[in-house]
């Protein structure tokens, strides 16, 4: 046997046999697909298999599906790993030093103040508007 031979799956009771075109055992599809594959060969489903490497005493197979029975419509051959993704956590420690941060660079600005604990701004003191008068341009 070498990569590239096609291999063939066959159900034998509870397990999932592989074999070559000759009919020779080959081996057992891994028992946390043979189940489900099991079942849905059994609902109608086709796979085929080849051999992707060969070694002394042990061959890889991988296995696809070809055709997906209007009965097994939305079921998954072959599910994804589950992905478990970062924790969405900030800790305390950053925000207050991003907030001291962004505070300090507020504060080098000329013109500006800072009031009270929310973080107003307050136009320059020195603004061309002083007078407070209105903008009749509208």
């Amino acid at each position: 046997m070498v990569a590239g031979d096609r291999a063939y799956l066959r159900i034998d009771g509870s397990s999932l046999m592989v074999e070559n075109a000759g009919g020779e055992y080959l081996g057992q599809v891994d028992p946390k697909h043979e189940q489900r594959l099991i079942k849905l060969m059994e609902g109608g489903n086709k796979y085929t298999a080849a051999i992707i490497s060969s070694a002394e005493g042990m061959v890889t197979v991988i296995i696809r599906e070809v055709y997906q029975d209007p009965s097994q419509a939305g079921r998954l051959s072959f599910p994804a790993k589950e992905f478990k993704s970062p924790r969405p956590y900030i800790s305390d420690r950053i925000i207050r030093r991003e907030l001291e941060e962004y505070e300090e660079a507020v504060e080098e600005e000329p013109g500006y103040t800072i009031v009270g604990g929310e973080e107003i701004e307050l136009l320059p003191e020195d603004s061309p508007d002083k007078n407070n008068k209105p903008n009749d341009e509208d």
